[in-house]
């Protein structure tokens, strides 16, 4: 026979409960106590279904037969009623529980039993038990009350084909209606526990009333004592761990916490929880640690609703004394033992105070689900509970889960909000709303829920600011819109859609009256009033474009523009494209126009998507006057855009500007629209060309660099006044044909000389040591020129011009520019004949000499 294990040293069964704390001795003495719990009555459904009925010819109107009158011969019914003994015991919460056969009784149409209890037949009978059997019958309720608690069970649904039992406590107060039509026949047994412990109703109401008040006593007492654990008999697996399955003794303290926590201003959650103490098992010092960790928190239904907190070992109620669960032993590490690890793993019932509950979840990091589940379960316990300290707690918890994003979670806590009459929370949830999309929509429909409800038959008494008036305070325009045009389809009645669609469209239109800037952010809700109020050109004219011209931002002009004529074809577009250009043309041209620092905009930007910019549109919005018959007013805004241009031109910026900028962007788009709608050269528009071209791309080109006779880099020379070695360096420096100086010297000969050379970017160093071992011979060799890091990058500066202007080569651009203007402007022609003057020049094709390169190389430089 094997010795039972001795508990675990460093264990203790109450060393984290202080004296003084009288009520955690009256919560663990309560806890402790609990051996069963139960219903005061209960109903067992049908036990499986019979294959005949009973037939007795010999049958009276009320007839019975005690036990010793007749017996049960079926052999099946032995293990049919265990399990129906079974079923009745676990619900009543009784332990040690046996049946008493004691009657057989037949109720015929009209027969009743009044009010009464039962009286005590035998020694130990703590209740009764009835099993019906089959016999159809209707009527017969067994209506059954202890103290304010009430109960009706019907047997007559299944009595056709099934057996149904009921069970009480002798304590409980039970009638039986008049049956109404057949016969129930039904045997009746009394329960007697064997256990010294006497249990009835009046017991678990006396049980469940001491925890009670143990519960009010800790949170009036100790209020800043938010979290207690107690650990249960059994372990549990995630998947297992709800109040449903829990076992044994585990089930009647989980279910007397449950009934009883609540109406206590507790929550009762269930988690797992891990001890673990590092040192030696037989060191009983100081130095063995213990810490505590909860490892997930579930709520009473097995819902996961937090994991990974730290707990305090003094919130713990009972400490478990036996071996630990795992360990890792102890290592040896070279000078010392690295010390054993041990873990207990329990399974707690958790209880929190409710106005904790939202600390709680601050706590709440990982698990996605997890903040849903907790406003789900606090929601279960307010339609359940509707007192001051749920409401409170749940008040102070939806606050903060409501900016969780989570789209169902907004749907409770609007609902909550508008039943607890909470603005502020209503307030929480439509400002989140205002910010997701899904969950405006739900929330939406929540609240259209509580309206119709309240309003459904006095339409004319609702007051629209109350339900929504800080909604639209907070939203956009756009979103706005999507509520006026989506509220009415989530209400049914027709006055109530009618009477908010006129508030609702009021409120936006003072409120774009009061928007100062109209800028790109609004085009969709401006083109999607313009698919609503197409109709109404009072609107279009006296508000719609009066707006746009004075409030509107250039780049929304555009854009609004652009969109309604390229949906000309449409309907709700064709009658406002061209009222839409000619009115915006008419009072809004100045806005319209370009400036010279849109001409700095980088057609090269590395960009995933790439954003229009301003040239591109105000050419589109010229291309789309043009199309829809307005191409003067499209003239007269280019003319003025040039105007304002050669106004500006002191003040141009040209180093902002790119060489490819003002041609992708502006003037090769612009070149292609005139040619499409193949407008004549006049005298502005080819100006237009030219101004950019001539004062923005050529002036931006480097000066042409000379090469002067004498000409060498910079170098600085020692403070003495005759230096041996600085005047060599100095004639290497200047001669024309010596590439390659070698010097060799040794000591600060050799050091002066490398300070004045190293890191020079014209001449490569190279440091070899002499056979003597001391000295060492100095390579210098001539890299480049100054003059030709100059003409490199006149090279570069031309050939960048060159490939920006060969989109704006061909026949169109002759015609309109002029034939001189062209070359001078495209081809770059003055350029070609200033380098055939110069041949250091080689920018446009030419080649350069040889010995223009120092350092020998024989490289060649190819132009455009």
């Amino acid at each position: 026979m094997s010795e039972e294990p001795s508990p675990s040293p460093g264990s203790s069964s109450d060393a984290s409960i202080e004296p003084e704390d009288t009520w955690r001795h009256g919560l663990l003495g309560c806890l402790d106590g609990i051996r069963s719990a139960g219903d005061f009555a209960v109903f067992s459904p049908p036990f499986g279904k019979g294959d005949r009925t009973v037939v007795d010819t010999s049958v009276r109107n009320t007839w019975e037969l005690d036990s010793t009158q007749f017996c049960l011969a079926n052999p099946a019914w032995k293990s049919c009623f265990s399990e129906i003994l079974q079923r009745a015991a676990s619900g009543l919460g009784l332990l040690d529980v046996t049946a008493h056969l004691h009657k057989l009784l037949l109720y015929e149409e009209g027969s009743f039993f009044k009010r009464h209890k039962d009286s005590e037949k035998v020694a130990g009978m703590v209740g009764t038990l009835v099993v019906c059997l089959p016999s159809q019958h209707e009527g017969g309720d067994v209506l059954l009350s202890f103290r304010s608690e009430e109960r009706t069970f019907a047997t007559a649904p299944f009595s056709a084909w099934d057996i149904t039992a009921l069970a009480w406590f002798s304590d409980v107060t039970h009638e039986v209606a008049k049956l109404t039509k057949g016969y129930r026949l039904v045997l009746t047994y009394n329960l007697v526990q064997s256990g010294h412990l006497r249990q009835s109703a009046e017991f678990f109401h006396q049980q469940s009333q001491a925890l009670r008040s143990t519960l009010l006593d800790w949170t009036a007492q100790a209020p800043l004592a938010y979290v207690i654990y107690y650990i249960l008999d059994h372990q549990y697996t995630p998947s297992s761990l709800s109040l449903t399955n829990m076992k044994g003794r585990d089930r009647a303290v989980c279910e007397f916490l449950h009934d009883t926590c609540s109406d206590s201003g507790v929550f009762l959650l269930l988690g797992h929880i891990t001890r673990t103490e590092t040192g030696d098992e037989y060191d009983f010092s100081d130095y063995r640690e213990t810490c505590y960790s909860l490892n997930t928190v579930y709520s009473s239904y097995g819902e996961e609703i937090g994991s990974n907190f730290e707990v305090n070992p003094t919130e713990i109620l009972n400490h478990s004394e036996r071996w630990p669960d795992s360990e890792d032993e102890a290592e040896y590490t070279g000078n010392e033992d690295a010390p054993p690890c041990f873990r207990y793993h329990d399974t707690v019932a958790m209880l929190v105070t409710k106005r904790y509950l939202a600390r709680f979840v601050l706590w709440n990091y990982g698990y996605d689900k997890a903040l849903d589940n907790m406003v789900s379960m606090v929601s279960r316990d307010l339609e359940t509970h509707l007192n001051t300290a749920t409401k409170a707690a749940a008040i102070a918890l939806f606050g903060k889960a409501v900016v969780s994003g989570k789209v169902d979670t907004a749907r409770i806590v609007t609902h909550w909000a508008v039943e607890l009459d909470d603005r502020e929370l209503y307030r929480s949830a439509l400002r989140f709303a205002t910010g997701n999309f899904n969950a405006r929509v739900i929330v939406l429909k929540t609240i259209c829920v509580h309206i119709e409800k309240k309003y459904e038959n006095k339409p004319n008494s609702i007051g629209w600011e109350a339900w929504y008036g800080d909604l639209e305070k907070s939203c956009s325009l756009e979103s706005w819109l999507f509520i006026l045009e989506h509220v009415p389809d989530y209400l049914v009645s027709i006055h109530l859609q009618a009477s908010f669609k006129q508030w609702a469209q009021t409120r936006l239109d003072r409120k774009f009256d009061s928007t100062p800037a109209i800028c790109r952010e609004h085009h969709p809700f401006l083109i999607r009033s313009v698919e609503l109020r197409y109709a109404d050109s009072d609107w279009v004219t006296t508000t719609l474009l009066p707006a746009l011209s004075s409030r509107g931002e250039r780049d929304l002009l555009y854009q609004f523009s652009i969109t309604i004529c390229q949906g000309k074809r449409e309907e709700q577009f064709s009658s406002l494209a061209r009222v839409a250009f000619d009115y915006l043309f008419d009072h809004a041209s100045n806005k319209l126009l370009l400036h010279e620092p849109d001409m700095h905009q980088d057609p090269d930007r590395s960009y995933t998507v790439v954003t229009v910019g301003p040239c591109e549109k105000f050419v589109a919005f010229l291309d789309h006057g043009v199309t829809l018959g307005a191409g003067e007013h499209a003239l007269k805004l280019l003319e003025a855009t040039y105007d304002g241009l050669a106004a500006t031109l002191p003040s141009w910026d040209i180093s902002k500007m790119t060489e490819k900028g003002p041609v992708y962007c502006f003037l090769h788009p612009l070149a292609l629209m005139l040619e499409k709608h193949k407008i004549s050269a006049s005298p502005s528009v080819r100006s237009i060309f030219e101004l950019i071209i001539r004062h923005g791309l050529h002036a931006k080109l480097p000066k042409r660099p000379r090469k002067l006779p004498g000409s060498v880099p910079s170098l600085s020379r020692c403070v003495l006044t005759e230096c041996v070695d600085c005047d060599s360096i100095a004639r290497f420096v200047t001669s024309e044909d010596q590439k390659v100086w070698r010097f060799t010297a040794a000591g600060s000969r050799l050091t002066h000389v490398e300070s004045l050379l190293t890191d020079h970017p014209l001449f490569r160093l190279k440091k070899t040591l002499l056979d003597d071992g001391k000295s060492h011979s100095l390579t210098v060799e001539k890299v480049v020129t100054e003059f030709t890091k100059e003409l490199d990058a006149y090279d570069s500066a031309v050939q960048r011009l060159k490939t920006a202007l060969e989109r704006l080569k061909g026949e169109f651009m002759r015609s309109l520019l002029g034939d001189q203007c062209y070359r001078d402007l495209i081809l770059l022609e003055p350029l070609v004949s200033e380098v055939s003057k110069d041949p250091s020049l080689t920018a446009l094709g030419g080649k350069r000499a040889a010995n223009e390169f120092m350092g020998g190389s024989e490289k060649k430089r190819k132009g455009c």
